[in-house]
C-alpha cells in the first residue's frame, strides 16, 4: 500500500481490535520426505464475532470459514507456500475466495514474481485494446451448414451451460436469469423457464431437470410436462449439482450428498476438500476429485448407493485445480488418460490412440468416443473436430468448431458445444457412414431386479441391456 500526501492509512482504513488468542481452530499436521503441511481451520463462531468491527451488516453473514495452509520445506526449514481459503454465506449467497502464495526467496533483496497467468491475462487485455494489434493466427470457425447435411450450426446466443435429456430428446440451456428448453430434433425453442432468481447449476436425466441457485434450494422440473415437479431443501449450500436417474447429487466444499428425490433417502461422503464431480451415467459412476489441496484423491462412487468403490492417489503434495473430464471411455485428468473403472493411468496426454496423419490436422484431445467412432479435437488455434472411424482406423470427416465438448443424442446424432458458448453444431454421423448409426436406445425407468444369487441388480434407464451389481459396491 503506497500512501500519498493527505492520505492517512490508519484513519482511512481503521483496523478493528480483537484478540486472536480467543479464536478457536482445528489444527492438522501432515508431512512427507520433502515438506511439512500445517493446516489451521478457524471455526464459524470465532470469525463471526470478529466481523462485528469489520462489516456493519455482519449479522447477515450466517457462515464464515477460513482455512490457512502453511507448507514448510524440510531441508531448508523455510516457508514454501501459504494458502488461504474463505467461504462465506452472505444473505443466502455463497462466496468462495482463495489466495495462493508461493515463497520463492527470503532476504532484503527480494523481487515480487507475478504468476504468468496474470501477466498473460493483462497482455491479452492490452492487446485487445490496441487498434493496430497483430492479426490472429487462429483459423476462423466457419459456422456454415455443410452441403452434405452432416453438420448444422445453430446460434443459441451466449449461455452458461447446456445439458441434454435423452428420454425427452430436449436440451436445457442455462442463461443468466432463465433456462430455455429446446427440442433437440428441430432445435426449436419450446419454452422459457423463468425461475425468479439467478440459476447457477443445471443437469438433466430421464425427463427430469434439476436446478440450483447457489443456495440450499433444488428445483426438480419435469421436461415431459414442462412443469415444476418439486422443490427440495438440500442439506448444504452447494456448488456442484448432477442427477442420475432418481438420485440428485450435490457437493459443497467438504462433502458430497446423494439424495433420492423419490424416496427421500440420503447418503453422504464426508471429509473431502473442495470436491468437483463428473458423472458417468451409463455405468452409474461418479468421479470426484479434491482440488486446492496439497495432496489429492480421485474417488469412484456408485451413484445409486453413494458408496466409494475405488480411490487412487495422485501423488504427494500436488495441487489439483481442474475437473475430471469423461469422454465416454476414459477419464481425462492431470495430463493423462485414466481407466474409467479402476483409476489406472492408461496413457500420457489426452489422446486415446496414436492417430494417423490427416492432412494438416493436428490431434490434441479425444473429446468423445464410443465403440464405433471418436471425436478428436485439434490443437487450439486450428478450431477443428475430426471424426475417427475405429473400424477402418482412419479419419473420415472434419468439422469447423472452437470445441468444448461433444454430447451424444438420439438417432446417431451428436451435439458439439463451442468454447465461446454461443454456437452448437448438430452432427449426423449416419450421413457420414451407415456403420455409425446407433440402434435406438430404449429409455425406461430404472428398475431394481434380484438375481439368482440374491444380488440386487439395477436395470438402467439409459441402456436397457446394461446392469450394475449394487451389492458389489
Amino acid at each position: 500500500m503506497a500512501e500519498v500526501p493527505g492520505f492517512d492509512y490508519d484513519e482511512e482504513v481503521p483496523i478493528p481490535e480483537f484478540d486472536f488468542d480467543e479464536f478457536e481452530y482445528d489444527y492438522l499436521k501432515t508431512e512427507n520426505n520433502e515438506v511439512v503441511v500445517h493446516t489451521f481451520t478457524v471455526k464459524d463462531e470465532a470469525v463471526l464475532g470478529a466481523l462485528e468491527g469489520i462489516i456493519p451488516d455482519y449479522g447477515t453473514v450466517s457462515r464464515f470459514e477460513m482455512e490457512l495452509i502453511f507448507i514448510i520445506d524440510k531441508a531448508k526449514e523455510e516457508l514454501r507456500n501459504m494458502n488461504m481459503y474463505i467461504t462465506m454465506l452472505f444473505q443466502n449467497l455463497k462466496i468462495d475466495m482463495e489466495m495462493l502464495m508461493k515463497i520463492n526467496n527470503f532476504g532484503s533483496d527480494v523481487e515480487l514474481e507475478i504468476p504468468s497467468k496474470f501477466t498473460e491475462a493483462i497482455a491479452e487485455y492490452e492487446k485487445s485494446k490496441q487498434e493496430d494489434s497483430e492479426p490472429n493466427d487462429s483459423e476462423p470457425v466457419n459456422y456454415k451448414d455443410t452441403e452434405d447435411g452432416v453438420v448444422d450450426y445453430h446460434n443459441l446466443s451466449y449461455h452458461k451451460k447446456i445439458v441434454y435429456d435423452g428420454l425427452t430428446d430436449k436440451l436445457a440451456v442455462l442463461r443468466n436469469r432463465k433456462i430455455d428448453i429446446y427440442d433437440a430434433e428441430t432445435m426449436e425453442l419450446e419454452i422459457e423457464i423463468n425461475v425468479g432468481q439467478y440459476p447457477k447449476y443445471i443437469d438433466a436425466d430421464q425427463g427430469k431437470l434439476v436446478i440450483g441457485y447457489g443456495t440450499d434450494q433444488i428445483d426438480v422440473y419435469d421436461l415431459k410436462t414442462n412443469s415444476n415437479l418439486m422443490t427440495l431443501k438440500a442439506d448444504a449450500v452447494f456448488s456442484e449439482l448432477a442427477i442420475d436417474a432418481q438420485i440428485i447429487i450435490y457437493a459443497d466444499k467438504d462433502d458430497v450428498y446423494f439424495h433420492n428425490y423419490l424416496t427421500g433417502e440420503k447418503q453422504k461422503l464426508t471429509s473431502l476438500y473442495n470436491p468437483l464431480i463428473t458423472l458417468n451415467r451409463k455405468e452409474h459412476l461418479l468421479y470426484i476429485t479434491e482440488t486446492g489441496l496439497s495432496s489429492s484423491e480421485l474417488y469412484y462412487c456408485n451413484t445409486q448407493t453413494g458408496k466409494i468403490v475405488f480411490s487412487t492417489y495422485f501423488g504427494p503434495f500436488r495441487y489439483v485445480r481442474d475437473r475430471i473430464v469423461f469422454n465416454g471411455k476414459y477419464l481425462l485428468h492431470e495430463g493423462k488418460l485414466f481407466n474409467r473403472f479402476d483409476g489406472i493411468a492408461v496413457r500420457e496426454g489426452y489422446l486415446s490412440s496414436d492417430y494417423p496423419k490427416y492432412g494438416d490436422f493436428v490431434p490434441e484431445k479425444t473429446i468423445y468416443e464410443n465403440d464405433k467412432l471418436s471425436f478428436v479435437g485439434s490443437k487450439e488455434n486450428q478450431n477443428r473436430i475430426a471424426v475417427f472411424d475405429k473400424q477402418t482406423e482412419q479419419f473420415v470427416y472434419q468439422i469447423s468448431m472452437d470445441y468444448d465438448s461433444v454430447l451424444e443424442m438420439k438417432a446417431g446424432k451428436f451435439l458439439a458445444l463451442s468454447q465461446g458458448k454461443r454456437y452448437v453444431a448438430v452432427i449426423d454421423v449416419g450421413k457420414i457412414s451407415a456403420d455409425f448409426k446407433e440402434e435406438e436406445k430404449v429409455h425406461e425407468e430404472d428398475e431394481v431386479l434380484l438375481s439368482e444369487d440374491g444380488k440386487a441388480l439395477l436395470k438402467t434407464g439409459i441402456y436397457s441391456h446394461s446392469m450394475a451389481a449394487i451389492s458389489m459396491f
